[in-house]
């Protein structure tokens, strides 16, 4: 049993396809930016916070490892 990866259910669409059911921000309109948004995996990966091949090594997969700040923000440390 340790060595089964832990997969989601067939209902379950990915993060790609979900259908937008509402918009929660303030005015409606989507903000404007002077730059690409990145989103969390990319961002956090860059800034050496976030660890998911590590993860993925340890637990199979859809895990991810705080690393350095990631982790003292995380804790809530100095």
């Amino acid at each position: 049993m340790v060595t089964l990866p832990n997969l989601p259910h067939e209902s379950v669409r990915s993060d790609r396809t979900k259908p937008q059911i509402r918009r929660l921000s303030g005015g409606g309109a989507p903000p404007v930016f002077d730059f690409e948004p990145l989103d969390h995996v990319d961002l956090g990966t860059s800034l050496g916070i976030l660890d998911l091949e590590r993860a993925a090594k340890i637990s199979g997969a859809r895990f991810s490892i705080l690393t350095g700040k990631g982790a003292r923000l995380e804790t809530g440390a100095d």
